[in-house]
């Protein structure tokens, strides 16, 4: 048995994501989606909203945050998996060429060429990304079901 399952034979689900990591792009990401094939959430500034809350068992693949503010903004992302907090990432100065990117890693070229890495969070009963932000947002994630 490795670190990576549980007694019962399935895969133990995470308990902690590095916070601070940046990711340099243009324009918000724009694109982004249909450049990478991952699914986009816009957010409107205000109150903190779930870009995605579902139940069940799987993987988080990518996970990237992009204001759509040019000036900065402050932001904030937490990421609960099979209810414990892994991740509460607050930044200040967030802007639409310097996201916070969560799962995977992006490259968003000048030529508006996108490529993406993706990384393989896993979760048993649930995975809930919050996010806040003082400008409108774009949240751009991809996952899967097992």
């Amino acid at each position: 048995m490795t670190s990576f399952s549980t007694a019962g034979g399935g895969v133990k689900a995470t308990t902690f994501i590095l916070p601070g990591k940046l990711s340099q792009f243009n324009n918000d990401g724009a694109g982004l989606g249909s450049r990478v094939g991952v699914v986009r959430y816009d957010y409107t500034s205000g109150a903190a909203a779930d870009a995605l809350n579902i139940t069940g068992s799987g993987f988080l693949t990518y996970a990237l945050f992009a204001a759509t503010d040019a000036g900065s903004t402050n932001s904030r992302i937490i990421i609960t998996i099979d209810g414990v907090e892994v991740l509460d990432d607050t930044r200040a100065g967030s802007s639409n060429s310097v996201g916070l990117i969560q799962v995977g890693s992006g490259l968003w070229a000048l030529n508006g060429q996108a490529a993406a890495s993706r990384g393989s969070i896993p979760f048993n009963k649930s995975l809930v990304i919050n996010i806040e932000c003082d400008s409108n947002a774009y949240y751009y994630y991809d996952y899967y079901l097992t």
